[in-house]
């Protein structure tokens, strides 16, 4: 029996038959109905669908305990943007941007009780609508970030997908484990390493935001938004020289969340020397609580200034014909993030002593100063044929503590184990 085949099922569809022309037609009609799809409803407003997702592998080990969990890497999270805009006239447009996250397994979440799904819901990064003026400025209203926000983060080393000022994006929900003490060695205390260390930066929250236009580099922006916090940063971003590239921030943020006043100045700088890719980054700040707190003794006091320093050093080069590739050390040290006012059960924990016991006569009763450091290194791949970046980083965790008794005299605490991170990933832009 003899089979008829079609011609259009024996013939490739890139055969001489289908011709550019044809092809360049088809690319055309889709680029079309792309850009219509994206106006449907509005005309005069553009949108663009703008994202990137960014999941990494992180091992981590703590001194008795250690795994590799699937996570989403919180250094620059997943997520996706709605971008819309209108021209009102020629010096006025107005715009929105909608930006959704995924808490899933987040590496700044994810502790060694929680290995998973840390929030399986999508979030709200951003909602917010804004006006500008091109010699006046632009005002936002909405969820989003305040100026100081990022202001810790000026960095030109290419490796922020692996590594940066907020060190807590890594490993920063995981608990502390206690050392060096007979019976109870390894036990997890009630401390994690995000509450002992951090860039003091601002939040994102429902705001208004106003930011000048760019001058010469410069521009000034400053936020009042939910809780009565208020902030101001100023920002550069330019070159001093033909070959030496900067960027800076210095921000101010006052606080005045009820029962938690505080003043928090905080900046950073980045350099890059683009002839040699060599390239360093300095962040540092910090906070001043304005209100006393109750502590353990039963005393009112305000705690000490929490305070801390970052610093990054890089070379960016093109080794091989496949993009630039960064390499970086890190080191930072965090003085105070836990002070005076630290609960009982902190103390408890801490002293390796019942928290009924706090402040009994020669027990640990206060938490007097803490000092935390982390120090790592690592790489960053970029790719010119691609929006692709992979990346791998180790990071070292070490943190102590000084107690006192109810009178002031020293005690001594647990140890901490050391904390390890390998974080290894990718991060690709669509």
């Amino acid at each position: 029996m003899l089979v008829a085949t079609p011609l259009f099922l024996s013939t490739p569809l890139w055969a001489g038959g289908l011709d550019t022309a044809c092809c360049d037609d088809l690319e055309e009609r889709v680029n079309e109905l792309e850009t219509t799809l994206a106006r449907k409803g509005n005309r005069q407003v553009s949108l663009k669908l703008t994202g990137y997702t960014n999941r990494a592998g992180l091992y981590w080990h703590d001194g008795k305990a250690d795994d590799v969990y699937s996570v989403d890497n919180d250094n620059d999270s997943t997520r996706i943007s709605l971008k819309g805009e209108a021209e009102i006239n020629d010096d006025w447009s107005t715009g929105f941007v909608l930006t959704f996250v995924t808490g899933e397994s987040a590496s700044g979440g994810v502790s060694q009780t929680v290995s998973g799904r840390t929030n399986t819901n999508v979030g709200i990064r951003e909602n917010s609508a804004w006006i500008d003026h091109e010699k006046l400025g632009t005002i936002t209203l909405g969820y989003t970030a305040m100026p100081t926000f990022s202001a810790a983060w000026s960095d030109l080393s290419g490796t922020t997908d692996v590594s940066y000022a907020g060190v807590t994006d890594v490993g920063g929900g995981f608990f502390l484990r206690q050392s060096g003490v007979a019976g109870v060695d390894g036990l997890l205390q009630n401390l994690a390493w995000g509450d002992v260390m951090g860039d003091l930066g601002g939040s994102v929250r429902n705001l208004v935001r106003y930011e000048t236009p760019d001058i010469n580099g410069f521009s000034l922006a400053a936020s009042w938004g939910e809780g009565d916090v208020r902030d101001v940063a100023l920002s550069y971003a330019g070159k001093l020289g033909p070959e030496l590239k900067m960027e800076g921030t210095i921000g101010f943020i006052d606080d005045h969340t009820t029962g938690d006043k505080s003043h928090t100045l905080l900046g950073s700088v980045a350099l890059l020397h683009e002839p040699t890719g060599l390239n360093i980054a300095l962040a540092s700040g910090v906070s001043r609580s304005l209100t006393l707190a109750e502590l353990n003794d039963g005393r009112f006091a305000k705690p000490d200034d929490r305070s801390y320093v970052y610093l990054k050093a890089g070379l960016k080069q093109r080794f091989t014909s496949l993009g630039v590739l960064a390499l970086y050390g890190e080191f930072g040290h965090y003085r105070n993030f836990l002070g005076i006012d630290a609960d009982e059960d902190v103390v408890a924990d801490l002293g390796v002593i019942d928290s009924d016991e706090v402040c009994d006569a020669g027990v640990a009763c206060l938490v007097s100063g803490s000092r935390s450091t982390i120090w790592g290194f690592g790489l960053a791949q970029h790719f010119d044929s691609a929006p692709v970046t992979l990346y791998a980083g180790y990071r070292h965790y070490s943190s102590d503590f000084d107690l006192v008794t109810d009178t002031g005299a020293p005690v001594t605490g647990a140890k901490i184990h050391d904390f390890h991170t390998i974080l290894f990933g990718m991060h690709i832009d669509f």
